[in-house]
């Protein structure tokens, strides 16, 4: 049931009406230069690829300089439908929306009812006191809005990369000062969403040090008054980065799931023809490959033998 998520059905008319007040409120926050700048979720020209590329590139320039840098992949539970709507206003309006606007956004959250249909049954309607609406044009929007001030939180020389609610904080560790200074930037995080009603998924929230180096500087991590694990590999963004920026673990997870996908294909297309196998790989199978390349591209002969076999 947790993996389910209700989806707002709107209308044609208020469809367009999002897309207006969103592109109004677009033009707003990136004119006023007030969007956080490494959030690239929800925004043009920016996707989880450029924001994979700026990510690896810091931990690649720590690496080269023989240094460690730590990251903690911080997991919040439901975020989404965790934004109460009166917080949503207040920082609509903190951030110099037009008040027209604002209103007509409260309006348009007010009120709201869900139901569950299932084999023909209806629920009774459950009243929506919280969340942005899911599958509407400003959902994603309001919520860039409502996160964006959490980059505000952290201490000096503390990273942090957001897509959407995908949070990374990260920062060079020399000594025991340094990693000081990026807890007092979780608990700054424990405060923050203490105070704007966000939860953190402590279970898949952890830390990882990135290093080359034989000897770890191996310090904990705490968010409020739980302390974090340490993994030695984690997902972002649907790629696997591991504490030495190997790429081997992810080119195997790459070529595992494509190959799945080409087996598939080929059971439920043995009589097709040459030209619909073909349409079906480039749609299916190439994409698994391609993603995010740029950054993970191998130099080993091993692992370009491993992604070229799929494509034989």
């Amino acid at each position: 049931v947790n993996n389910y998520r209700p989806i707002s059905l709107t209308s044609i008319s208020c469809k367009l009406m999002e897309h207006i007040i969103a592109k109004h409120i677009f033009h707003h926050l990136e004119t006023s230069g007030l969007l956080y700048p490494h959030q690239h979720g929800f925004r043009a020209g920016l996707s989880t690829t450029t924001q994979l590329v700026e990510t690896i590139h810091d931990f690649a320039m720590t690496i080269d300089g023989k240094q460690q840098i730590d990251v903690i992949a911080v997991d919040f539970a439901k975020a989404f439908d965790k934004v109460p709507h009166n917080k949503l206003v207040f920082k609509l309006e903190r951030a110099g929306i037009n008040l027209n606007i604002v209103k007509w956004i409260k309006a348009y959250l007010t009120n709201r009812n869900q139901v569950v249909k299932v084999d023909g049954h209806v629920s009774s309607p459950l009243a929506v006191l919280s969340g942005v609406p899911q599958g509407s044009v400003l959902g994603p929007l309001l919520f860039l809005v409502y996160i964006n001030d959490i980059s505000a939180i952290l201490e000096p020389n503390v990273r942090l990369k957001l897509f959407a609610d995908d949070c990374l904080i990260y920062s060079t560790v020399r000594n025991k000062d340094d990693q000081l200074r990026i807890n007092n930037s979780l608990q700054a995080l424990s405060e923050w969403c203490k105070k704007w009603n966000m939860e953190i998924n402590y279970s898949k929230s952890t830390y990882t040090h990135i290093t080359t180096k034989k000897s770890v500087l191996l310090f904990p991590y705490v968010i409020g008054d739980k302390c974090l694990v340490n993994v030695t590999q984690f997902k972002y963004l649907g790629m696997t980065i591991t504490q030495n920026l190997n790429w081997g673990t992810h080119i195997e997870d790459v070529c595992s799931k494509a190959y799945q996908r080409l087996c598939f294909l080929r059971k439920k297309l043995e009589h097709a023809t040459q030209d619909v196998r073909l349409i079906a790989y480039k749609a299916f199978v190439r994409p698994v490959l391609e993603y995010a390349s740029v950054v993970w591209s191998p130099k080993q002969n091993y692992l370009n033998k491993q992604l070229e076999r799929i494509q034989r």
